[in-house]
C-alpha cells in the first residue's frame, strides 16, 4: 500500500537536504501528500535509515506518543519505511540516516561498541495525526496493476512470493524523476512461463501537479499502451481484439505472430503513423536469433524540430542496437517544435 509514498518521502529528503523536517512535511503536502501521511514519512524515515547505520544496537520496538504506547512496527508506513531501508544507497544513509535522533546520539558517545548499546522506546514530542482511510494521495503502483487486471477479468491474489493473476505473475513500482513538477516513472513487470525473460518490464512516465495524478496519468498511460498487449500475448489471444492487432512475422528462427498495441503520440496528436519505423525495426530483427518464447518489443522515438533527441528500442528489457541503427536521424514530416511516439508490441511464436 504505501511502498510508492516510502519513495516519495526518499525523493523529498534527497532533492531538499538543507530544509529541515518541518519544511520537508510542506514539501510533501504541496505535491499532493495527505497530512498525516507526510508526517510519518518525516518521522519514520531517519529512524529506520538510522538504524541501518546502527546494526549491531538493540532498539526497544514501542514508540511512546504523548500517554500512549505502542510497538512501531503496528503502522504501515513504518513496515513499508522498514522494508525499504534493507536495501539503502550511501545518498540515502547520509541525507536521511543522519538526521537521525539515535544516530547523533551515538555520534555524542565515545569509546563504546554498538554491541553494547541498548535503546529505550523512541519517544515522539509531538503525536503524529491520526492515520486517515486510504493511500494518503500517493497510490501504489501495484495495486493499481491489481485494479487494472481485476477490471479484466483475471482474479489477483498472492502467494508466498508475490502478487499473481494466474500463470501470470506481476509487479509494479515507482520511481521518482526531479523536475519542475511532479515525475513518476512506473515500472510494471510480468513473469510468464511463455516469456523469454524472468520479468518483462514495461515503463511508463507522467507529469503531474501531485503524485496522485503522476501515478494515475502512467497508469492510464500503461492501460492504452502496454496492458492489452500483455493479455492478449500472454493470457487470452482471443481477448482484446478492439485494442490489439495481430500480424504474421517470418523469422529465421520460426514463424511467431505480432501483436501491436497502439500508437501513442506525445507533444503533438497529428504524428504520422509510425509504422515505417516499426517494421523497419523488425526488418533488423531478422538478423538476430529469437529463442521459441514471447518476446517484448518496445520503440519510443522523440524528435525536436525534426532531430532525433531519443532512441529507443527494446528487446526483451535490453537496447536492441540494430534496431535503433534503422531509425532516422531526421524527419521533416514531423509537427513542430516536439514530437514523439511509443509502440509496445508481443512476438509469439506461431
Amino acid at each position: 500500500m504505501f511502498d510508492a509514498a516510502v519513495a516519495v518521502g526518499i525523493a523529498a529528503f534527497l532533492n531538499n537536504p538543507d530544509r529541515d523536517d518541518d519544511e520537508i512535511v510542506v514539501v510533501l503536502r504541496e505535491q499532493g501528500v495527505a497530512g498525516w501521511l507526510a508526517e510519518r514519512l518525516v518521522t519514520y524515515l531517519p529512524i529506520v535509515f538510522g538504524r541501518y547505520l546502527l546494526r549491531g544496537c538493540t532498539f526497544d520496538p514501542d514508540v511512546v506518543e504523548g500517554e500512549v504506547r505502542r510497538r512501531l512496527d503496528s503502522d504501515p508506513v513504518f513496515r513499508a519505511a522498514q522494508s525499504r531501508a534493507l536495501r539503502p544507497t550511501h545518498e540515502e544513509l547520509k541525507e536521511i540516516g543522519l538526521r537521525s535522533a539515535e544516530v547523533n546520539v551515538v555520534n555524542q558517545m565515545r569509546d563504546s561498541k554498538l554491541e553494547d548499546l541498548v535503546f529505550s522506546a523512541t519517544h515522539l514530542p509531538n503525536p503524529l495525526p491520526p492515520a486517515e482511510p486510504g493511500d494518503g494521495g500517493v497510490p501504489s503502483p501495484a495495486v493499481r496493476f491489481a485494479q487494472l487486471l481485476s477490471r479484466h477479468g483475471l482474479t489477483v491474489g498472492r502467494d508466498e512470493r508475490g502478487r499473481y493473476a494466474g500463470e501470470l505473475r506481476f509487479d509494479a513500482s515507482l520511481i521518482t524523476h526531479p523536475a519542475p513538477r511532479v515525475l513518476g516513472q512506473l515500472d510494471f513487470a510480468v513473469q510468464h512461463p511463455t516469456l523469454a525473460v524472468d520479468w518483462l518490464l514495461e515503463s511508463v512516465a507522467a507529469h503531474g501537479d501531485t503524485w496522485q495524478a503522476s501515478i494515475d496519468g502512467g497508469t492510464a498511460m500503461f492501460a492504452e499502451c502496454s496492458l492489452h498487449v500483455l493479455l492478449a500475448a500472454l493470457v487470452d489471444r482471443a481477448a482484446h481484439t478492439g485494442q490489439v492487432e495481430w500480424e504474421r512475422y517470418e523469422h529465421p528462427s520460426g514463424p511467431f505472430d505480432v501483436c501491436v498495441g497502439p500508437q501513442i503520440n506525445f507533444f503533438a496528436q497529428d504524428v504520422p503513423p509510425a509504422g515505417d519505423a516499426f517494421y523497419a525495426v523488425l526488418g533488423a530483427l531478422r538478423d538476430m536469433p529469437l529463442s521459441r518464447q514471447a518476446h517484448g518489443l518496445r520503440v519510443f522515438l522523440c524528435y525536436r524540430d525534426g532531430r532525433l533527441m531519443t532512441n529507443e528500442v527494446l528487446l526483451d528489457n535490453e537496447p536492441f542496437p540494430a534496431g535503433m541503427a534503422t531509425v532516422p536521424e531526421q524527419r521533416d514530416d514531423l509537427p513542430q517544435p516536439m514530437a514523439a511516439f511509443r509502440i509496445f508490441a508481443m512476438l509469439v511464436p506461431a
